[in-house]
């Protein structure tokens, strides 16, 4: 029995997740998939535009066999601290035997190339990213172009259109300094790519046993928030794989313009702009994944960053009020801090607050993070902790088919940490950090269903929600 693991938001599920998984079925010959999947949280520092709930039947819908849920403070860190969670949590299970992912660059060997030497680090690479750091780049760019400068100090070029100007981590370096079409890449330039090298870093520091396998990403890129429509015929792989960035822009889009009265009218209005947004989604989304999405009731409220705002501004005054330093929660740097604090009172949305504090040295998701991480209460001291366990105390299931039941039995036999069900009951099984950790869980969903009930929609509570079975 071969089992291959994916690491996901779906955020929403789309053509190209489905494409994924068939992809990864038809090249490993796997019988079953497990994925680790964010919560209603995600690593940009936003709420995700649907529930894990819903997002867990469309990804089952599509083809999934087991979805397991990567706690929050992982889901909305750094992508260096999402994939370490997500690997550990595939190493504790003891039941994948391949991690599958989508790359720009399709190169396994590249991308494994490029994490051989962010683990090991030599001592030029170090000194060049100091420097690069206190010139006041991002640590994705100062990265990019230390090792840039180690590749070159080693004869090995970088291809002439490497660094795209202001850019916050693009840079794609040639393994040779051979011009020819077949020298290597090593890619530091595009989302996917990144996430690829973080996977295969957390792989290699862990030991694990588990076989990376990487597919070439097709259609629109991963920040691309392009309407899908408007690329016409000359682009059709952009069509029929558009990114999440680009439904997400396009769900808001639907959404704009609605009344926030209960006449009838603006309910009529609501109304067709559901039907219109579904009939516009089926180009994108799988037929079983969009009757899912229907299922849940969820594309009637889909959810943005700045729902969030009144809960933020509220809280900002509650630590103001009571002096709780801002710089303990994690991502939130002591100047970061400082300015945050100092702008309390500038009452904004979620995202206008995140556009003031934008920086040279702190990118929009940075702050975002930062900020998410202040809402629900994610500290600096506490996801230290968790770095130096290296293991995850649990493994939550969110959703699985009865089909998969002999990879179900395998899970209970092979696993070497405690296998979530439901809440009830849950602490007795977890260590204290494992307490911790499923707490924070709990506050991020309920916070969640709390802004989904304020656009009308009303969810069952973690204790009370049962996990998602299908067929």
């Amino acid at each position: 029995m071969k089992t291959a693991g994916i690491i996901a938001e779906y955020n929403p599920f789309h053509n190209g997740h489905l494409y994924q998984i068939e992809e990864v079925r038809k090249q490993t010959g796997a019988d079953y998939i497990v994925v680790v999947m964010s919560g209603d949280f995600v690593q940009r520092g936003e709420p995700a535009i649907f529930d894990k709930y819903t997002r867990t039947r469309m990804a089952l819908s599509a083809g999934a066999d087991l979805v397991l849920e990567l706690p929050v403070s992982f889901a909305t860190a750094s992508a260096e601290l999402f994939a370490r969670g997500a690997v550990s949590l595939f190493n504790q299970i003891g039941i994948v035997d391949l991690l599958c992912f989508g790359s720009e660059s399709g190169s396994l060997s590249d991308l494994r190339a490029t994490a051989e030497i962010l683990v090991h680090e030599p001592e030029e690479y170090t000194q060049s990213l100091r420097a690069f750091l206190k010139e006041g780049n991002t640590f994705p760019l100062a990265r990019s172009l230390a090792l840039r400068a180690f590749l070159e100090s080693q004869n090995i070029e970088a291809s002439p259109d490497s660094l795209t100007s202001g850019s916050e981590s693009s840079v794609m370096l040639s393994a040779s300094s051979s011009s020819s079409s077949s020298s290597p890449q090593i890619p530091l330039s595009s989302p996917n790519d990144i996430l690829g090298v973080e996977y295969l870093k957390a792989l290699i520091r862990t030991g694990s046993s588990i076989e990376p396998f990487t597919i070439r990403r097709e259609g629109q890129g991963y920040n691309d928030t392009t309407n899908p429509e408007a690329l016409g015929a000359l682009h059709s792989a952009s069509m029929s794989f558009p990114s999440a960035s680009a439904l997400r822009a396009r769900i808001r889009e639907n959404k704009e313009n609605i009344g926030d009265g209960d006449t009838q009218r603006e309910e009529d209005t609501e109304t067709a702009k559901v039907a219109n947004l579904i009939q516009t989604l089926s180009l994108w989304i799988p037929p079983s994944a969009l009757d899912a999405l229907n299922a849940e009731g969820a594309l009637a409220a889909p959810i943005f960053a700045d729902d969030f705002s009144l809960l933020l501004n509220s809280r900002l005054l509650e630590l103001s009020q009571n002096q709780i330093p801002f710089e303990q929660f994690a991502d939130l740097s002591p100047e970061l801090a400082s300015r945050l604090l100092a702008s309390v009172l500038n009452f904004d949305s979620f995202s206008g607050r995140i556009k003031a504090l934008k920086s040279r040295q702190y990118t929009y998701t940075r702050i975002s993070r930062a900020l998410l991480h202040l809402l629900l209460g994610i500290k600096t001291e506490t996801v230290e902790e968790y770095k130096k366990s290296e293991r995850l105390p649990y493994a939550r299931i969110l959703g699985f088919r009865k089909s998969a039941s002999q990879l179900l039995s395998k899970l209970k036999a092979n696993s070497s940490i405690p296998t979530l069900t439901k809440i009830a009951g849950a602490e007795s099984k977890l260590s204290e950090e494992g307490v911790q950790m499923l707490r924070e869980e709990l506050l991020a969903s309920h916070l969640y269903q709390s802004v989904v009930f304020q656009k009308g929609r009303l969810m069952k509570n973690e204790y009370t929600r049962s996990i998602v079975l299908l067929p």
